[in-house]
Protein backbone atom coordinates (compact mmCIF):
# COMPACT_ATOMS: atom_id res chain seq x y z
CA UNK A 1 0.00 0.00 0.00
CA UNK A 2 1.82 3.23 -0.92
CA UNK A 3 2.14 6.08 1.33
CA UNK A 4 -0.45 9.29 1.24
CA UNK A 5 1.91 12.42 0.16
CA UNK A 6 1.42 15.41 2.27
CA UNK A 7 -0.84 17.60 1.43
CA UNK A 8 1.41 21.37 0.93
CA UNK A 9 -1.40 23.75 0.47
CA UNK A 10 -1.24 26.81 -1.56
CA UNK A 11 2.54 27.57 -1.11
CA UNK A 12 3.16 24.34 -2.91
CA UNK A 13 1.67 25.24 -6.33
CA UNK A 14 3.72 26.76 -8.33
CA UNK A 15 3.27 28.32 -11.91
CA UNK A 16 6.23 27.62 -13.97
CA UNK A 17 7.53 29.59 -17.60
CA UNK A 18 6.07 27.98 -20.18
CA UNK A 19 9.71 28.68 -21.98
CA UNK A 20 11.30 26.56 -19.95
CA UNK A 21 9.06 23.83 -20.87
CA UNK A 22 8.63 23.64 -24.45
CA UNK A 23 11.23 24.53 -26.98
CA UNK A 24 10.48 26.30 -30.09
CA UNK A 25 7.05 28.69 -31.44
CA UNK A 26 4.69 27.14 -33.40
CA UNK A 27 4.39 27.54 -37.38
CA UNK A 28 2.60 30.62 -37.57
CA UNK A 29 0.54 29.06 -40.23
CA UNK A 30 -0.94 26.48 -38.73
CA UNK A 31 -4.03 28.19 -36.51
CA UNK A 32 -6.93 26.67 -34.93
CA UNK A 33 -9.73 29.60 -35.16
CA UNK A 34 -11.75 29.42 -31.48
CA UNK A 35 -15.60 29.34 -32.51
CA UNK A 36 -16.78 29.96 -28.88
CA UNK A 37 -17.00 33.58 -27.48
CA UNK A 38 -15.84 34.10 -24.20
CA UNK A 39 -18.36 33.63 -20.71
CA UNK A 40 -20.83 34.55 -20.81
CA UNK A 41 -21.96 36.10 -23.86
CA UNK A 42 -21.39 32.17 -25.06
CA UNK A 43 -24.05 31.41 -22.53
CA UNK A 44 -22.35 28.10 -21.28
CA UNK A 45 -21.22 26.95 -17.62
CA UNK A 46 -19.38 23.81 -17.81
CA UNK A 47 -17.29 21.84 -20.08
CA UNK A 48 -14.84 17.95 -19.67
CA UNK A 49 -16.01 14.67 -20.19
CA UNK A 50 -19.41 14.04 -20.64
CA UNK A 51 -20.03 17.91 -20.44
CA UNK A 52 -23.94 17.28 -21.46
CA UNK A 53 -26.96 15.44 -21.28
CA UNK A 54 -26.11 12.78 -24.07
CA UNK A 55 -22.14 13.16 -23.11
CA UNK A 56 -20.76 14.73 -25.79
CA UNK A 57 -17.65 16.74 -25.03
CA UNK A 58 -17.17 20.04 -27.03
CA UNK A 59 -15.99 23.24 -26.20
CA UNK A 60 -18.11 25.13 -23.86
CA UNK A 61 -17.16 29.14 -23.67
CA UNK A 62 -15.77 29.98 -20.66
CA UNK A 63 -13.26 33.03 -19.31
CA UNK A 64 -10.41 31.29 -17.71
CA UNK A 65 -6.93 32.42 -18.63
CA UNK A 66 -3.80 30.90 -18.83
CA UNK A 67 -2.67 32.32 -15.92
CA UNK A 68 -4.12 30.47 -12.58
CA UNK A 69 -3.76 30.61 -8.93
CA UNK A 70 -5.27 27.86 -6.23
CA UNK A 71 -8.77 28.58 -4.77
CA UNK A 72 -10.55 25.99 -2.02
CA UNK A 73 -9.20 22.37 -1.79
CA UNK A 74 -11.69 19.79 -0.07
CA UNK A 75 -10.51 16.70 1.45
CA UNK A 76 -12.88 13.75 2.15
CA UNK A 77 -12.34 12.05 5.92
CA UNK A 78 -9.75 9.55 4.50
CA UNK A 79 -10.82 5.71 5.27
CA UNK A 80 -8.90 2.97 6.93
CA UNK A 81 -6.30 1.61 5.03
CA UNK A 82 -6.87 4.12 2.06
CA UNK A 83 -3.49 5.73 0.22
CA UNK A 84 -5.61 9.26 0.09
CA UNK A 85 -8.69 10.57 -1.22
CA UNK A 86 -9.60 10.12 -5.23
CA UNK A 87 -12.01 12.29 -6.82
CA UNK A 88 -13.53 10.00 -9.89
CA UNK A 89 -15.47 12.87 -11.18
CA UNK A 90 -16.66 16.66 -10.73
CA UNK A 91 -19.60 17.38 -11.61
CA UNK A 92 -20.64 21.35 -11.71
CA UNK A 93 -24.17 22.04 -11.17
CA UNK A 94 -24.92 25.84 -10.68
CA UNK A 95 -24.15 26.86 -6.87
CA UNK A 96 -23.46 22.75 -6.18
CA UNK A 97 -20.24 20.87 -7.29
CA UNK A 98 -21.16 17.10 -6.94
CA UNK A 99 -17.50 14.88 -6.85
CA UNK A 100 -17.49 10.99 -6.28
CA UNK A 101 -14.79 10.58 -3.85
CA UNK A 102 -13.34 6.65 -4.28
CA UNK A 103 -10.84 5.49 -1.82
CA UNK A 104 -10.10 1.98 -0.60
CA UNK A 105 -13.11 -0.22 0.56
CA UNK A 106 -15.28 3.29 0.52
CA UNK A 107 -16.80 5.74 -1.36
CA UNK A 108 -18.47 9.07 -0.99
CA UNK A 109 -20.64 11.45 -2.86
CA UNK A 110 -20.13 14.54 -1.62
CA UNK A 111 -21.82 18.24 -2.62
CA UNK A 112 -19.69 21.09 -2.44
CA UNK A 113 -20.63 25.31 -2.67
CA UNK A 114 -19.20 25.62 -5.97
CA UNK A 115 -17.31 29.12 -4.92
CA UNK A 116 -16.27 28.66 -1.44
CA UNK A 117 -15.71 24.47 -0.76
CA UNK A 118 -17.94 24.21 1.70
CA UNK A 119 -19.61 20.70 2.03
CA UNK A 120 -23.47 21.38 1.95
CA UNK A 121 -24.05 17.45 2.25
CA UNK A 122 -22.07 14.19 1.79
CA UNK A 123 -23.47 10.41 1.24
CA UNK A 124 -21.34 7.28 2.25
CA UNK A 125 -21.08 3.70 0.19
CA UNK A 126 -18.97 0.93 0.27
CA UNK A 127 -18.24 1.01 -3.68
CA UNK A 128 -19.84 3.75 -6.33
CA UNK A 129 -18.74 3.89 -9.48
CA UNK A 130 -20.20 6.86 -11.23
CA UNK A 131 -22.35 10.24 -10.30
CA UNK A 132 -23.62 11.67 -12.99
CA UNK A 133 -25.96 14.59 -12.46
CA UNK A 134 -28.80 15.79 -14.87
CA UNK A 135 -31.67 17.73 -14.19
CA UNK A 136 -31.83 18.36 -10.25
CA UNK A 137 -31.16 14.59 -9.90
CA UNK A 138 -27.35 12.71 -9.38
CA UNK A 139 -27.32 9.59 -10.08
CA UNK A 140 -25.04 6.68 -8.12
CA UNK A 141 -24.24 3.64 -9.30
CA UNK A 142 -23.36 1.62 -6.28
CA UNK A 143 -22.86 -2.14 -4.60
CA UNK A 144 -24.51 -3.37 -2.01
CA UNK A 145 -22.27 -4.86 0.59
CA UNK A 146 -24.44 -7.60 1.31
CA UNK A 147 -24.68 -9.70 -1.87
CA UNK A 148 -22.58 -7.91 -4.22
CA UNK A 149 -25.08 -7.04 -6.30
CA UNK A 150 -25.40 -3.77 -7.65
CA UNK A 151 -27.92 -0.84 -7.72
CA UNK A 152 -28.51 2.76 -9.19
CA UNK A 153 -29.57 5.55 -6.29
CA UNK A 154 -31.55 8.49 -7.80
CA UNK A 155 -30.46 11.46 -4.96
CA UNK A 156 -32.04 14.79 -4.94
CA UNK A 157 -29.29 17.53 -5.83
CA UNK A 158 -30.65 20.00 -3.16
CA UNK A 159 -30.09 17.46 0.18
CA UNK A 160 -29.13 14.11 -1.07
CA UNK A 161 -32.35 12.67 -0.24
CA UNK A 162 -33.06 9.38 -2.53
CA UNK A 163 -35.55 9.67 -4.68
CA UNK A 164 -35.56 5.90 -5.95
CA UNK A 165 -32.92 3.31 -6.13
CA UNK A 166 -33.21 0.68 -8.32
CA UNK A 167 -31.15 -2.95 -9.04
CA UNK A 168 -28.87 -2.92 -12.13
CA UNK A 169 -26.71 -5.38 -13.93
CA UNK A 170 -23.48 -3.80 -14.20
CA UNK A 171 -21.05 -2.10 -11.85
CA UNK A 172 -20.94 1.28 -13.47
CA UNK A 173 -23.02 3.74 -15.49
CA UNK A 174 -22.54 3.88 -19.17
CA UNK A 175 -24.59 7.23 -20.02
CA UNK A 176 -27.54 8.86 -19.14
CA UNK A 177 -29.57 10.90 -21.59
CA UNK A 178 -32.53 11.10 -23.88
CA UNK A 179 -34.70 10.52 -20.90
CA UNK A 180 -32.77 7.28 -19.74
CA UNK A 181 -29.94 6.22 -18.06
CA UNK A 182 -27.62 3.36 -19.44
CA UNK A 183 -26.26 0.11 -17.98
CA UNK A 184 -25.05 -2.43 -20.01
CA UNK A 185 -27.81 -3.93 -22.10
CA UNK A 186 -30.77 -2.27 -19.54
CA UNK A 187 -32.08 1.26 -19.43
CA UNK A 188 -33.53 3.03 -16.84
CA UNK A 189 -36.49 6.08 -16.72
CA UNK A 190 -34.84 8.93 -15.32
CA UNK A 191 -37.61 10.24 -13.53
CA UNK A 192 -39.16 7.16 -11.83
CA UNK A 193 -36.17 4.39 -12.12
CA UNK A 194 -38.71 1.94 -14.04
CA UNK A 195 -37.15 0.05 -16.88
CA UNK A 196 -37.71 0.80 -20.41
CA UNK A 197 -36.76 -2.14 -23.19
CA UNK A 198 -33.56 -3.39 -22.89
CA UNK A 199 -31.01 -3.31 -25.76
CA UNK A 200 -31.61 -6.38 -27.61
CA UNK A 201 -28.00 -7.57 -27.75
CA UNK A 202 -27.19 -11.01 -29.30
CA UNK A 203 -25.21 -13.30 -26.96
CA UNK A 204 -21.74 -13.05 -27.10
CA UNK A 205 -21.78 -9.57 -28.10
CA UNK A 206 -22.35 -7.64 -24.91
CA UNK A 207 -19.88 -5.85 -22.97
CA UNK A 208 -18.66 -2.00 -24.46
CA UNK A 209 -19.42 1.44 -23.53
CA UNK A 210 -22.51 2.83 -24.29
CA UNK A 211 -22.99 6.88 -25.35
CA UNK A 212 -26.81 7.84 -25.20
CA UNK A 213 -27.79 10.92 -27.08
CA UNK A 214 -31.00 12.02 -29.51
CA UNK A 215 -33.07 9.28 -28.69
CA UNK A 216 -30.33 6.35 -29.59
CA UNK A 217 -27.79 4.33 -28.06
CA UNK A 218 -24.13 4.23 -29.58
CA UNK A 219 -22.32 1.17 -27.96
CA UNK A 220 -18.24 0.42 -29.14
CA UNK A 221 -17.39 -2.95 -28.29
CA UNK A 222 -13.69 -5.20 -28.62
CA UNK A 223 -15.71 -6.55 -31.70
CA UNK A 224 -18.83 -4.20 -33.12
CA UNK A 225 -19.61 -0.64 -33.07
CA UNK A 226 -23.73 -0.59 -33.26
CA UNK A 227 -26.86 1.90 -32.54
CA UNK A 228 -29.52 1.12 -30.75
CA UNK A 229 -33.36 2.59 -30.60
CA UNK A 230 -33.78 4.11 -26.90
CA UNK A 231 -37.96 3.22 -27.54
CA UNK A 232 -37.39 -0.06 -28.83
CA UNK A 233 -34.45 -1.36 -27.83
CA UNK A 234 -33.87 -2.50 -31.29
CA UNK A 235 -30.58 -2.35 -33.17
CA UNK A 236 -30.64 -0.05 -35.97
CA UNK A 237 -27.21 -0.87 -37.48
CA UNK A 238 -23.52 -2.80 -36.64
CA UNK A 239 -20.09 -2.22 -38.03
CA UNK A 240 -17.76 -5.44 -37.66
CA UNK A 241 -14.35 -4.63 -36.27
CA UNK A 242 -11.87 -6.85 -37.84
CA UNK A 243 -7.62 -6.99 -37.90
CA UNK A 244 -6.24 -3.63 -36.47
CA UNK A 245 -9.89 -1.83 -35.75
CA UNK A 246 -10.98 -4.74 -33.65
CA UNK A 247 -10.18 -4.15 -29.53
CA UNK A 248 -11.11 -1.93 -26.98
CA UNK A 249 -14.50 -0.21 -25.42
CA UNK A 250 -13.72 3.64 -25.14
CA UNK A 251 -16.72 5.51 -24.52
CA UNK A 252 -17.87 7.39 -27.85
CA UNK A 253 -18.00 10.92 -28.61
CA UNK A 254 -20.69 12.67 -30.29
CA UNK A 255 -19.69 16.06 -32.26
CA UNK A 256 -21.34 18.40 -34.84
CA UNK A 257 -23.37 15.27 -36.31
CA UNK A 258 -20.60 12.76 -36.31
CA UNK A 259 -19.67 9.95 -34.01
CA UNK A 260 -15.66 9.44 -32.80
CA UNK A 261 -14.79 5.90 -31.88
CA UNK A 262 -11.60 5.18 -30.44
CA UNK A 263 -9.88 2.05 -28.70
CA UNK A 264 -8.17 3.20 -26.26
CA UNK A 265 -4.48 1.66 -27.90
CA UNK A 266 -2.05 3.20 -28.88
CA UNK A 267 -1.76 1.52 -32.18
CA UNK A 268 -5.65 1.60 -33.45
CA UNK A 269 -6.71 5.05 -35.20
CA UNK A 270 -9.90 7.09 -34.47
CA UNK A 271 -12.60 6.02 -36.54
CA UNK A 272 -15.68 8.71 -37.57
CA UNK A 273 -19.20 7.45 -38.65
CA UNK A 274 -22.69 8.55 -39.58
CA UNK A 275 -24.57 8.20 -36.73
CA UNK A 276 -27.29 7.68 -38.79
CA UNK A 277 -26.33 4.73 -40.91
CA UNK A 278 -23.34 3.65 -39.60
CA UNK A 279 -20.97 4.74 -42.74
CA UNK A 280 -17.57 4.98 -41.69
CA UNK A 281 -16.67 8.61 -42.65
CA UNK A 282 -12.80 8.84 -42.12
CA UNK A 283 -10.15 7.37 -39.97
CA UNK A 284 -8.53 9.72 -37.84
CA UNK A 285 -5.04 9.27 -35.44
CA UNK A 286 -4.74 7.50 -32.33
CA UNK A 287 -6.24 9.12 -29.62
CA UNK A 288 -5.56 6.79 -26.30
CA UNK A 289 -7.73 9.46 -24.26
CA UNK A 290 -11.05 11.07 -24.79
CA UNK A 291 -11.11 14.16 -27.49
CA UNK A 292 -11.62 17.41 -27.14
CA UNK A 293 -13.89 19.39 -29.68
CA UNK A 294 -14.34 22.98 -31.18
CA UNK A 295 -15.65 23.55 -34.62
CA UNK A 296 -14.18 21.86 -37.27
CA UNK A 297 -11.00 20.56 -35.27
CA UNK A 298 -10.83 17.93 -32.28
CA UNK A 299 -7.54 17.37 -30.21
CA UNK A 300 -6.10 14.02 -30.22
CA UNK A 301 -4.16 12.74 -27.15
CA UNK A 302 -1.11 10.07 -27.79
CA UNK A 303 0.74 8.64 -24.90
CA UNK A 304 2.70 5.95 -24.35
CA UNK A 305 5.03 4.77 -21.50
CA UNK A 306 8.69 5.91 -21.27
CA UNK A 307 8.12 8.27 -24.27
CA UNK A 308 7.00 11.63 -24.08
CA UNK A 309 3.62 12.66 -24.93
CA UNK A 310 1.75 14.08 -27.39
CA UNK A 311 -1.59 16.25 -27.91
CA UNK A 312 -2.45 17.65 -31.51
CA UNK A 313 -4.94 19.44 -33.29
CA UNK A 314 -6.77 17.49 -36.15
CA UNK A 315 -9.18 18.91 -38.49
CA UNK A 316 -11.73 16.44 -38.85
CA UNK A 317 -13.43 16.98 -42.04
CA UNK A 318 -10.03 17.02 -43.45
CA UNK A 319 -7.84 14.94 -41.53
CA UNK A 320 -4.97 17.87 -41.87
CA UNK A 321 -2.80 18.09 -38.45
CA UNK A 322 -2.79 22.11 -37.30
CA UNK A 323 -0.20 21.41 -34.70
CA UNK A 324 0.95 18.89 -32.59
CA UNK A 325 3.06 19.57 -29.33
CA UNK A 326 4.82 17.44 -27.03
CA UNK A 327 3.75 17.99 -22.95
CA UNK A 328 6.58 19.02 -20.77
CA UNK A 329 9.24 16.61 -19.65
CA UNK A 330 11.65 17.23 -16.32
CA UNK A 331 14.22 14.62 -16.90
CA UNK A 332 11.58 11.79 -17.93
CA UNK A 333 8.32 11.43 -19.97
CA UNK A 334 5.35 12.83 -18.62
CA UNK A 335 2.47 10.69 -19.40
CA UNK A 336 -1.52 11.69 -19.35
CA UNK A 337 -3.28 10.44 -15.96
CA UNK A 338 -5.63 8.26 -16.77
CA UNK A 339 -8.62 8.97 -17.54
CA UNK A 340 -8.09 12.69 -18.26
CA UNK A 341 -7.72 13.89 -22.05
CA UNK A 342 -7.96 17.39 -23.30
CA UNK A 343 -10.51 19.52 -22.71
CA UNK A 344 -10.68 23.20 -24.06
CA UNK A 345 -11.89 26.74 -23.06
CA UNK A 346 -11.21 30.51 -24.05
CA UNK A 347 -9.11 29.39 -26.69
CA UNK A 348 -7.09 27.25 -24.38
CA UNK A 349 -5.97 23.41 -24.58
CA UNK A 350 -5.52 22.14 -20.51
CA UNK A 351 -3.78 18.77 -19.99
CA UNK A 352 -3.40 17.00 -16.67
CA UNK A 353 -0.25 14.94 -16.50
CA UNK A 354 2.08 13.23 -14.19
CA UNK A 355 4.68 10.15 -14.56
CA UNK A 356 3.41 7.83 -12.10
CA UNK A 357 1.31 7.29 -8.89
CA UNK A 358 4.10 8.91 -6.57
CA UNK A 359 4.18 12.39 -8.49
CA UNK A 360 2.72 15.74 -8.35
CA UNK A 361 0.25 16.49 -10.76
CA UNK A 362 0.78 19.12 -13.75
CA UNK A 363 -2.07 21.10 -15.74
CA UNK A 364 -0.78 22.39 -18.41
CA UNK A 365 -2.54 24.97 -21.27
CA UNK A 366 -1.40 25.18 -24.95
CA UNK A 367 -3.02 27.92 -27.21
CA UNK A 368 -5.56 26.74 -29.30
CA UNK A 369 -4.39 28.51 -32.22
CA UNK A 370 -0.91 27.59 -32.34
CA UNK A 371 0.02 24.87 -29.59
CA UNK A 372 2.36 26.93 -27.96
CA UNK A 373 2.51 26.66 -24.04
CA UNK A 374 0.95 29.01 -22.24
CA UNK A 375 2.09 27.81 -18.41
CA UNK A 376 2.23 24.77 -16.62
CA UNK A 377 0.93 24.56 -12.91
CA UNK A 378 1.89 21.73 -10.76
CA UNK A 379 -0.03 20.51 -7.84
CA UNK A 380 0.98 19.86 -4.15
CA UNK A 381 -0.25 16.10 -5.06
CA UNK A 382 -0.61 13.47 -7.10
CA UNK A 383 -3.21 13.19 -9.54
CA UNK A 384 -6.59 11.03 -8.25
CA UNK A 385 -6.12 7.39 -9.36
CA UNK A 386 -8.53 8.10 -11.81
CA UNK A 387 -8.43 11.63 -12.63
CA UNK A 388 -10.94 14.14 -13.44
CA UNK A 389 -10.69 17.78 -14.61
CA UNK A 390 -13.37 20.06 -15.57
CA UNK A 391 -13.89 23.69 -16.37
CA UNK A 392 -17.02 25.57 -14.96
CA UNK A 393 -18.12 29.03 -13.88
CA UNK A 394 -14.54 30.72 -14.88
CA UNK A 395 -13.13 27.76 -12.17
CA UNK A 396 -10.87 24.77 -13.22
CA UNK A 397 -11.48 21.33 -10.80
CA UNK A 398 -8.79 18.77 -10.54
CA UNK A 399 -9.08 15.67 -9.14
CA UNK A 400 -5.79 14.53 -6.66
CA UNK A 401 -4.67 12.32 -4.01
CA UNK A 402 -5.14 14.80 -1.36
CA UNK A 403 -8.77 15.80 -3.15
CA UNK A 404 -10.56 18.47 -4.96
CA UNK A 405 -8.78 20.95 -6.12
CA UNK A 406 -9.60 24.45 -7.62
CA UNK A 407 -8.08 27.76 -9.06
CA UNK A 408 -8.97 30.94 -10.26
CA UNK A 409 -8.10 33.55 -12.69
CA UNK A 410 -4.49 35.34 -11.22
Amino acid sequence: MRTRPKMLGVTGIMVLLATALLAGPADAAASVPPTHKAYPAGGTNSLGPGISEGNTNAQLAERLPATIVPSWTVTPPICPSSGGANPSSIAVAGNQTVVLERQYQCSSVSTYDTATGKLIWRKNYHFATSAPVINGLVYVSRDNSNDGSWAVDALELSSGSVRWSKPIISDRIDSVGSGVLVADTQMLDLRTGSATPRLQIPAGTSGGKSLVAGGRVYRNSSTQVSAWSVATGERLWTYAKVGSSAGGDALPALHDGRLYVRSDSEHSTVKVFDPTTGKVMRQLPVSTAPLAFDGDFAFFTKARQNAQTFVTAVNVKTGVVAWSRGLPTRGGAWVPWSGTGPIVANGLVWMMHAPDTGTPAHLTAFDERTGATSTSTTLSCEPGTEGALTIAQQRLFASSNCGTVTFVAR
